[in-house]
């Protein structure tokens, strides 16, 4: 019976050991340039410079008006001054426009 104890303990013990025997992983000749005692891994050294990266984001779309107002004159005739353009914000009671006199 002590016997059927010490297997599972035995197995155990193997793959721990098995599992913790690999040593670090060294560097190839090819990567390394031994310099006296030491040896050095090359880098690649960049220089940084400062820019300015542009964050927009195009995007298609229609733009509506909230309100559409269609302006008739009451009576006919010839209008003699415009006060406002096309896109201008208005507000109400302001004259848009000059109607002739006559």
């Amino acid at each position: 019976m002590n016997y059927l104890r010490t297997i599972p303990l035995i197995l155990a013990s193997i793959i721990v050991l098995s599992g913790c025997s690999s040593g670090p992983k060294k560097a190839t000749a090819a990567d390394t340039v031994a310099v006296g005692e030491k040896s050095i891994i090359p880098v690649k050294v960049v220089n940084l410079t400062r820019t300015k990266i542009a964050r927009t984001i195009d995007y298609t779309a229609t733009i509506l008006p909230f309100e559409e107002v269609n302006m008739a004159p009451s009576t006919p005739g010839r209008i003699d001054k415009i006060y406002v353009e096309e896109g201008d914000r208005v507000n109400k009671g302001v004259d848009l426009f000059l109607m002739d006199r006559t």
